[in-house]
């Protein structure tokens, strides 16, 4: 493998078109494990071949940013309307970023089309010094826009194991994020803020769960629910410290719940079980 090669796409003018349907992208350094920089948009369009479209299948996972002990940092991705990653294994993940030194999308993940991870997946997930954005200069990140999809039955988001980094997460009015367990489901990372103006929802568990980690705010213009009203599972359900919860005029949140209250709540919508 050479230094920075993105495989099983062809990449040219920050436009990437994948090479097949059913192969996972790569984007990672060489067997060694020398740190190495990526500096590559990426963004799939729907006026490429194949429609934009990724499903993934020989592996699970859409897009992959790996390599084991070593620095690998990629600039912005935007999948464009029309344009998505679906996975069709069971633990099938649309975008991962796992395992390294410092393993980074140093810019921002924007979702204008579709994100959808298995049944037992994520539609995005870090692990293990997975990084999205830069959390010191609250810059980059997720973004889910007015017409995208970031789902998956089981995790919408997910960051586990080891010190994940996601700078913020923002869905806009129209935007969904969705997990059957969990829209956005936290238990080892630093989320600096969470805005939502379109969708949070859950079917069974809570929509936001923060078990570990720093959040400073989170900042409510839409609804963040859950199909599951019970002590244990709502809307917002925080084992941390949250700096601050505003609820906008016109905005739900199906409850919230603590074994550590945020520092301010600030409520002009509505805070009530569904």
């Amino acid at each position: 493998m050479a230094l920075g090669t993105v495989h099983n796409a062809t990449c040219a003018n920050n436009n990437c078109t994948p090479n097949a349907t059913n192969q996972t992208i790569f984007v990672d350094g060489n067997e060694s494990g020398q740190n190495i920089t990526v500096n590559t948009n990426m963004t799939f369009s729907n006026s490429q071949s194949l429609n934009g479209a990724v499903t993934a299948t020989d592996r699970g996972v859409g897009i992959t940013f790996y390599q084991s002990g070593a620095t690998n940092q990629i600039g912005d991705i935007t999948i464009n309307q029309g344009a998505g990653i679906t996975t069709t294994r069971r633990d099938g993940i649309a975008i991962v970023v796992r395992d390294g030194v410092d393993n980074r999308i140093s810019g921002t993940i924007t979702n204008n089309g579709s994100l959808i991870g298995g049944s037992y997946g994520s539609g995005i997930a870090v692990w293990q010094n997975g990084k999205i954005g830069d959390l010191a200069n609250n810059t980059g990140g997720i973004h889910n826009t007015s017409t995208g999809r970031l789902e998956s039955n089981h995790y919408g988001i997910s960051a586990e194991g080891g010190n994940n980094q996601i700078s913020q997460i923002t869905n806009d009015s129209g935007g969904v994020i969705s997990g059957g367990d969990g829209a956005i489901y936290n238990t080892s990372a630093q989320i600096g803020s969470i805005t939502n103006s379109g969708e949070i929802s859950s079917s069974r568990g809570n929509a936001i769960y923060l078990a570990s980690g720093n959040t400073t705010s989170i900042t409510n213009s839409g609804t963040i629910s859950t199909g599951t009203h019970t002590a244990n599972v709502a809307g917002i359900w925080s084992g941390i410290t949250i700096g601050t919860i505003t609820n906008n005029a016109g905005g739900l949140i199906e409850g919230i719940t603590f074994s550590r209250a945020a520092n301010t709540i600030t409520n002009a919508g509505q805070i009530a079980n569904g």
